[in-house]
């Protein structure tokens, strides 16, 4: 039989209990970094950020109505986990802008005691309406900073 000197037996318990710690932080569902949301900003060229009206914001797949008649400088908007793009339609008095958004996502599991967590990554942009857009973030998640796309009008 192998015996270790005492103070080896302590460093043993003490790691052993220090890894059960680290180990119930990762349980933690909550913690997840991801979400299913994108942020964007609107702005005007040359200018600071740019109050924008609009009357309603659909979602086309899953055909959805988000948001009715608002006045933003930003938004978030969700992602469809179930497909890889999603296209939005922004209803305003005088035209219509519409933004595609194509992205990859996998699902990912933090613990088996947690749901999945949909990770969306890789995001790319498109409109024909905005007169430009600006990617500073191609993925979703709580660690960056606010805004993944700047739009200018």
């Amino acid at each position: 039989m192998l015996t270790l000197p005492a103070e080896m037996k302590n460093w043993c318990v003490a790691l052993s209990l220090l890894a059960m710690v680290a180990c119930d932080d990762i349980e933690d569902c909550q913690l997840d970094p991801n979400i299913g949301t994108f942020s964007m900003i609107f702005k005007e060229k040359g200018e600071d950020d740019l109050i924008f009206s609009f009357d309603s914001v659909k979602m086309d797949e899953p055909d959805l109505l988000l948001f009715t008649t608002d006045t933003i400088e930003a938004i978030q908007l969700p992602l469809n986990y179930e497909t890889n793009s999603v296209s939005y339609t922004f209803f305003t008095d005088s035209i219509d802008y519409t933004l595609n958004v194509a992205y990859e996502n996998r699902v990912e599991f933090y613990d088996i005691r947690c749901d999945p967590n949909p990770r969306f990554f890789n995001l790319r942009f498109s409109s024909e309406a905005f007169d430009s857009l600006v990617v500073l973030f191609d993925f979703a998640s709580r660690q960056i900073p606010e805004t993944n796309i700047e739009i200018y009008l």
